[in-house]
């Protein structure tokens, strides 16, 4: 993952996103636990049930007045029922007092029973308490949950308001560029024009042929001038240093008209470039951005020590010097309407001034 491309809002996300995911692990093995737990508080209780209902079933006096003083409560019911009134309401209530009483007996006759029933309430309070704990933990899910989906939604806000940002920086970026090229295509006329003048003021001179001996004219024959060496120092495959300012005009000029033809269309994702040194591993602080201008054409701009460098861009890479005098601020444009031949130009950002 390149953190630097996603910002410090993406990071934050990231990283909240990886504690949540590891906190609502930890929760759902907390409340499986909890689960587990009053599962086998309910199978305690449900045992303990099992073992009054035995010993309230077991055969004995005080278990036998229990049961007369039930039937005598159940038929007095029935007869309440049948005949409602104050004799038989009385003998109801009468009823109901002597099973309290035969209740009481009973119990205190079986003591069990009592520790049984207290062991009940212990196990019931233990069981209430951990699913109080399972709730709380879905509620603590639930919050950490909506701070994920707050803190993604800022995220995307802040990743569309870098995006605009990054937009109209490129945009301004080749205004700037296309007004620095009108004012050098401008320059550059009047220079022509002041040259032509100048040439056209100067007078052709006369040559007058003095016949010479074979032997003297072939010795004092003027030498054959090698040709001009180029301003630029080209690679052949694909990388140029631009020397002049009559070179980076043109070429900046050239690459105006390839942006204008598609409309600014083609590939608008960032190109990245390492000037590292020779047989070392990129990294960043060797990383060149090359912001797209639109059709396939890129600018950046890095200060370069001098030294032997290797640029290198995808699967392209190309040895380049840069001599003492040619440290500074320096320029990259880069023309990658072949993906796999692209074009590199090298110049001092000086170039593009008044300076020649």
């Amino acid at each position: 993952m390149n953190w630097r491309t996603i910002g410090a809002a993406g990071v934050l996300t990231a990283i909240v996103t990886l504690s949540t995911a590891s906190s609502a692990q930890d929760a759902h093995n907390q409340q499986n636990g909890l689960e587990k737990d009053i599962s086998a508080l309910n199978q305690q209780i449900a045992a303990k049930q099992q073992q009054i209902t035995a010993l309230r079933n077991k055969p004995s006096p005080e278990q036998a007045e229990l049961v007369a003083a039930q039937k005598v409560l159940n038929d007095a019911r029935v007869e309440l029922k049948k005949n409602p009134g104050a004799e038989n309401e009385g003998k109801a209530r009468n009823a109901e007092f002597k099973l309290k009483l035969a209740q009481l007996k009973f119990d205190k006759s079986n003591g069990d029973i009592e520790t049984l029933n207290d062991d009940i309430d212990k196990l019931k309070q233990q069981a209430s308490a951990k699913q109080q704990q399972i709730k709380e933990l879905s509620r603590q899910a639930s919050d950490q949950a909506a701070d994920v989906q707050q803190q993604k939604l800022a995220d995307e806000r802040a990743k569309r308001q870098q995006q605009e940002q990054e937009l109209a920086r490129t945009k301004q970026e080749a205004e700037s560029a296309q007004k620095e090229i009108e004012r050098l295509k401008a320059a550059l006329a009047a220079k022509e024009a002041v040259e032509a003048k100048a040439a056209a003021a100067v007078p052709t001179a006369k040559v007058v042929e003095i016949p010479q001996p074979a032997e003297v004219a072939k010795a004092e024959a003027p030498r054959a001038t090698p040709a001009a060496a180029s301003a630029a120092t080209t690679s052949a495959n694909g990388i140029s240093k631009l020397n002049s300012q009559d070179q980076v005009l043109r070429e900046l000029q050239a690459m105006a008209q390839r942006v204008a033809q598609a409309g600014r269309g083609g590939d608008t994702t960032n190109l990245v470039l390492y000037m590292k040194q020779p047989g070392a591993t990129a990294t960043n602080k060797d990383k060149i951005t090359l912001r797209a201008l639109g059709n396939n054409q890129y600018r950046g701009n890095a200060k370069i020590e001098p030294g032997q460098y290797e640029a290198t861009m995808g699967f392209n890479r190309w040895p380049v010097e840069f001599a003492g005098n040619e440290g500074g601020e320096t320029v990259f444009l880069c023309d990658n309407s072949d993906a796999k031949k692209p074009r590199l130009l090298i110049y001092n950002s000086a170039l593009e001034g008044g300076a020649k």
